[in-house]
């Protein structure tokens, strides 16, 4: 008589800016970041003009920004603009409102920058601050869609270029599984009072990896008269616990291992005196992502357990 024992498991375990001067945020080193956190700094296009742009006239630009690590966090957001300023016709302060998600500027978020100029033009460099606009939104993996806004004023702009640079903090993800983990059963009963004859212990499932070649399955097998796994019966009060044994040495410290859908004679193996002529029964899985002592990047899967015994 066989017990099909069905499971699944595997190891699891605000800053404004005249003329050309630029200012950046200072930010925290990333050695004072909880260690479990990084940092990442990226880049990212928003617009680049290929004439001029004379004043008035306004710009609103979409753009995507993607984040792929978990529980992102913005530490600082800025739009970087640059460029070229020529002086216009106008009597108003050469310059542009720049604002985010804002078409019509009348949010607290529009903010307005003086770009000096010359005849003969003069860079500039620009840092509208999002931070805390991106920190509300940005709050886990995915996409986001932005528009950035610009009113220009009084000003001819060449050569103009837009960048977001972020810096956030995320947890990272360790691709490597556990070493190993377990897993012991619950208690089985036989019905046979005078104990059951112990005969094979095989599993069902797969290896890991590409191939199902990565890892290892072991097992072990304990048996008592009592189903609390003392070793006093019909008493079974004497505190005892399990005795998991597994392996040619049939010790706590051995397995049995053998291909899914092998089964494991263990008529064989010197462990009938401990397992025959008990009545109750349990096993212990053991899987590892690689040899047991180094964590590797997939995990077998156990489907099923099957002992088989004779009344």
């Amino acid at each position: 008589m066989s017990t099909n024992v069905k499971l699944l498991i595997s190891i699891l375990v605000c800053i404004a800016l005249a003329g050309s001067v630029t200012v950046f945020a200072q930010l925290a080193p990333e050695e004072v970041q909880p260690t479990e956190f990084q940092n990442r700094t990226t880049r990212s296009y928003i617009y680049q003009a290929e004439g001029t742009h004379t004043a008035p006239e306004e710009l609103h630009v979409p753009f995507l920004y993607s984040v792929t690590e978990t529980s992102p966090s913005v530490q600082s957001a800025f739009i970087q603009i640059t460029g070229i300023a020529y002086p216009a016709v106008g009597t108003s302060t050469p310059g542009a409102t720049i604002s985010i998600d804002d078409e019509t500027f009348s949010t607290t978020r529009a903010e307005f920058f003086r770009t000096n100029t010359r005849p003969q033009g003069r860079s500039f460099t620009l840092l509208y601050d999002v931070s805390p606009y991106f920190a509300q939104r940005v709050t886990e993996p995915g996409d986001y869609t932005f528009v950035w806004d610009a009113l220009l004023q009084n000003v001819e702009y060449g050569s103009l270029a837009v960048e977001l640079i972020t810096t956030y903090q995320y947890e990272p993800i360790d691709p490597l599984m556990p070493i190993w983990g377990t897993l012991d059963s619950g208690v089985f009963d036989t019905g046979t009072p005078v104990g059951a004859g112990y005969n094979a212990l095989s599993w069902r499932g797969a290896l890991g990896g590409p191939s199902f070649d990565q890892g290892r399955v072991l097992l072990q097998l304990a048996t008592s008269h009592c189903a609390n796994g003392a070793g006093n019966a019909p008493a079974c009060d004497d505190g005892a616990a399990w005795e998991f044994r597994g392996g040619a040495l049939c010790s706590a410290d051995d397995w049995f291992e053998k291909p899914a859908n092998t089964p494991i004679d263990l008529h064989a193996t010197g462990c009938l005196p401990h397992f025959n002529d008990k009545r109750y029964y349990r096993y212990r899985v053991k899987i590892c992502s690689v040899e047991c002592d180094t964590a590797g990047l997939f995990t077998p899967t156990v489907d099923e357990v099957i002992v088989n015994w004779s009344p």
